[in-house]
């Protein structure tokens, strides 16, 4: 999966931008509040329709301008397909576009552009609440599915019915029970599809990070371990929709009481573990960023075979953080056909080996000073 082109017309500070890139490193150089970081969040905003910095779409239009418009050229095994976003300040909405053809839900639109941002707000993944890490893990799991999408929102809207009956139920009347068995049923239903996809999700990158863990450190012990309100010995798909409708019955007078759903995957959480510690807790702050740079290598993996094709990897100004070694250890593990735009405010944080053959741009003001291949 290669990004041909990005062009912006109205975004952030950018009034007109128009950017080539090279198929595998690119390298944005500029000082602090120049727009290298907008460059990165558009790509993001293309494939996942929302910011990772801001949630209103008007914010990502130009000051006093009344709209804004992000599209680029994809290229999957030769097939060519553009996509395009446009946003509008007044109304607060957005259009989405798959080759000029608007797209009415964004599920038949997600999935096209796979991206995984490694940035200094990741640390949110560990130390975060747990609303934190379920968003993160919707995004994720979203990126290889949009039927994993469509069961949340299908969940999201039976659970706020749920919620908005639990507040003012009666027990003394009688559609109110069929009401709350119906809207049980259904949160058991979408929610044990829930479950199951993301106890595949965790399984499959514990298959991988403690080795991409031990790549950096020396130390293999690292897994995620999920944690949600219903204790299930096995995640087949049976047991877990008998076992929280068993939660459910015990729990219902609570609920009731409380006006609130209290269990199910709008409640999970997850933790990283090494060595049976909790990284959150016990961890270094240098710990905690390679535990996050593990995992999103991992995701690189897992989103090649699940799709076939390797995500576009976004690193946004992350090489200060880390030393000299484990700078060039992360650009050894991504260096295999994988197109890579990064952020920097020097360039000689990066080693001379990675830049030869790629593509340096350098960003002043909110437009392309200089561009190059080395």
């Amino acid at each position: 999966m290669i990004i041909e082109n990005l062009a912006l017309y109205n975004y952030r500070n950018y009034s007109l931008l128009n950017l080539k890139f090279n198929k595998k490193l690119n390298i944005i150089i500029g000082n602090n509040g120049e727009g290298k970081t907008n460059i990165l969040e558009s790509i993001y905003v293309l494939a996942i329709t929302k910011s990772f910095r801001d949630s209103e779409c008007e914010n990502l239009i130009s000051f006093n301008e009344p709209n804004g418009i992000i599209k680029c050229k994809l290229n999957k095994n030769s097939q060519k397909t553009e996509l395009k976003i446009e946003f509008y300040k007044d109304k607060r909405n957005k259009k989405i576009y798959i080759n000029d053809k608007q797209i009415k839900t964004y599920n038949d639109y997600l999935t096209n552009l796979n991206v995984i941002l490694f940035s200094q707000n990741d640390m949110d993944i560990i130390r975060g609440a747990p609303s934190i890490k379920r968003k993160y893990l919707n995004v994720e799991i979203g990126q290889m599915s949009n039927k994993y999408l469509s069961l949340v929102n299908e969940y999201n809207k039976y659970l706020k019915q749920r919620n908005d009956l639990l507040k003012k139920y009666d027990d003394k009347n009688e559609s109110n029970k069929i009401l709350l068995e119906i809207l049980t049923s259904k949160l058991i239903e979408k929610g044990s599809l829930i479950y199951v996809y993301r106890n595949d999700f965790i399984t499959n990158i514990n298959s991988k990070i403690g080795k991409i863990y031990q790549f950096f450190t020396g130390l293999s012990n690292l897994k995620i371990k999920y944690i949600n309100s219903i204790t299930f010995d096995n995640y087949e798909l049976s047991f877990i929709r008998e076992e929280m409708m068993k939660k459910f019955n015990r729990i219902m007078s609570k609920e009731i009481i409380q006006g609130s759903t209290l269990i199910g995957p709008h409640r999970d959480d997850f933790i990283f573990d090494l060595d049976s510690n909790d990284l959150s807790l016990f961890g270094s702050q240098g710990q905690q960023r390679l535990a996050i740079i593990s995992l999103k290598l991992a995701e690189i993996e897992l989103l090649k075979e699940s799709t076939g094709h390797n995500p576009v990897v976004l690193l946004d100004d992350i090489f200060s953080e880390l030393d000299k070694v484990r700078r060039n250890k992360l650009l050894d593990f991504i260096n295999k056909n994988i197109q890579t735009i990064i952020t920097t405010t020097d360039i000689k944080s990066i080693n001379k080996k990675y830049i030869k053959n790629s593509k340096i741009v350098t960003i002043k003001n909110g437009n392309i000073y200089k561009e190059e291949v080395e």
